[in-house]
C-alpha cells in the first residue's frame, strides 16, 4: 500500500503485467518505471522498462548527459554547395538560399555558432549540434567525419536537396537528382532518400507554383505538411504547417532500426494522397496533372527524427583519406 501510494503521487503509470506460472499465465495489476531526477529540474519516467530492450541504456544515458552538461550547446553549420552562404543579411543584398536559417541559427547560438567552410577536417569536439545544409557531391571524408561525429553523441540536423531548381527549372541542365554523396552512409543508417519527386494531390495538401508566370494555381510538388494532432514534433513545435518545395521522400528500413535498437519518427509526412513522381524534367513548367491512380496515392515521409545509439559505418575497416 505504500508502494502503491508513493506511485500515485509521482503519476506512475499503472500497467497490466503477464507472466508464467507453471502452465498457468497469470495477470496482475502494478506499477513500473525508473525516475531520473536532478536538482530543481523536472524528473522524467521511462516506463515498462522491459519493452526497450536495447534502447534502455541509451535512454538513461541520453537523459543524465543532458542533465550533467555545464555548458551551452555548441552548434556548426556547414553548406558546401551555395555561393551565398555567407552573405551577410543586409538591406538591398540579394537573397541567398539559407539566409533566414543562418539568421535563426544566429539567433538561437549567438557569437558561438560555427560556420564550417566544409567536412574535410573532423568536426571540433566542442561541437554537439551539426546542421548540414544541401549536401552535394560530400567526398567519403566528409561523411566519414559525420559518421564519427554521430558515433560520438553528436546531434545531426541533416536537410537533404536533391531536387530544386536546378534540376527541373533552368534549360540545359540535367534532369537527375543530385547526389549528395550520403547515400551508402544513409543506407547504413537505414534510411533512403527515394528517386524522384514527393508531391501530394489532396486539395488542403497542395501548394502554388509560383515559379511558373504563366499559372500559378495548385500545385502538388510544393506540399503543404500539417502538424499531426496530440503528437509532439520539434519540427513544428511552434507552426501548424509550412511548405516543402520539391522534397524526395524518405524510406526507413525498419529492420536495421529495430537492430540498433533506435526509434524512427516522421517530422513531416504527406497526407493520404502522396505521390512518388520519377520524371523530373518539366514537372516546374507544367501547368496541370492528372491525379494519379489510388494504388499509387499513399502517405509519404518527408522528414525523420532518427534516435538512439549508433555504430560508425567504418567499425573494423580503414578510415577513407
Amino acid at each position: 500500500e505504500e508502494g502503491e501510494q508513493q506511485a500515485e503521487e509521482a503519476g506512475v503509470n499503472k500497467y497490466l503485467f503477464d507472466r508464467i506460472e507453471g502452465n498457468k499465465r497469470v495477470q496482475t495489476v502494478g506499477y513500473m518505471t525508473l525516475r531520473i531526477e536532478s536538482g530543481d529540474e523536472r524528473a522524467a519516467s521511462i516506463d515498462r522498462l522491459g519493452e526497450h530492450g536495447p534502447r534502455l541504456e541509451y535512454l538513461i544515458v541520453r537523459d543524465l548527459d543532458r542533465r550533467s552538461r555545464l555548458e551551452s550547446t555548441g552548434i556548426a553549420v556547414v553548406n558546401p554547395d551555395s555561393p551565398y552562404f555567407s552573405r551577410p543579411l543586409q538591406r538591398g543584398a540579394p537573397p541567398g538560399r539559407f539566409n533566414a536559417i543562418m539568421e535563426a541559427l544566429r539567433m538561437a547560438a549567438g557569437t558561438s555558432l560555427k560556420v564550417l567552410p566544409s567536412l574535410e577536417e573532423p568536426i571540433a569536439e566542442d561541437v554537439n549540434v551539426l546542421v548540414v545544409l544541401a549536401p552535394w557531391n560530400l567526398s567519403e571524408v566528409a561523411a566519414y567525419h559525420i559518421d564519427q561525429f554521430v558515433t560520438r553523441g553528436g546531434r545531426l540536423a541533416l536537410f537533404l536537396d536533391p531536387v530544386n531548381a536546378e534540376n527541373v527549372i533552368l534549360p540545359n541542365q540535367e534532369r537527375e537528382p543530385r547526389s549528395s554523396g550520403l547515400e551508402s552512409w544513409l543506407i547504413h543508417l537505414g534510411v533512403t532518400a527515394e528517386y524522384g519527386i514527393a508531391g501530394d494531390y489532396g486539395p488542403k495538401h497542395q501548394g502554388v507554383n509560383y515559379w511558373n508566370r504563366e499559372a500559378t494555381g495548385p500545385y502538388p510538388y510544393f506540399p503543404i505538411v500539417y502538424k499531426a494532432e496530440g503528437e509532439p514534433n520539434p519540427a513544428m513545435a511552434s507552426v501548424e504547417s509550412f511548405v516543402m518545395l520539391w522534397p524526395a521522400a524518405l524510406k526507413v528500413d525498419q529492420v536495421v532500426h529495430d537492430d540498433a535498437g533506435r526509434s524512427v519518427s516522421a517530422l513531416a509526412s504527406t497526407g493520404e494522397m502522396g505521390h512518388r513522381r520519377p520524371e523530373i524534367g518539366s514537372v516546374g513548367q507544367q501547368h496541370e496533372f492528372r491525379i494519379p491512380d489510388a494504388p499509387d496515392l499513399e502517405t509519404l515521409r518527408l522528414g525523420l527524427l532518427v534516435e538512439g545509439p549508433f555504430e560508425s559505418m567504418w567499425k573494423g575497416k580503414d578510415r577513407p583519406l
